[in-house]
């Protein structure tokens, strides 16, 4: 099994893993896994995915944030 972990940062690449958010929220719809994306995105949301070939095996996401202290 060759496993490839990738950064994921449009939309587009992070609705299409939709079926493995599934996995934790199994009644969540596509409008408000949609309405997340769109909520999060701007504030430099962003996901880590780990596939096995074309298959998403695992998934987490996370913010990127910058502290001023002067």
């Amino acid at each position: 099994m060759a496993l490839k972990t990738i950064e994921i940062t449009t939309f587009e690449e992070m609705f299409a893993q939709i079926e493995i958010i599934r996995h934790l929220y199994p009644d969540i719809s596509q409008e408000k896994y949609k309405s997340y994306l769109e909520a999060m995105i701007p504030h430099n949301y962003t996901q880590v995915a780990v596939f096995d070939g074309e298959r998403c095996v695992g998934l987490t996401g996370l913010w990127y944030g910058i502290i001023v202290v002067r």
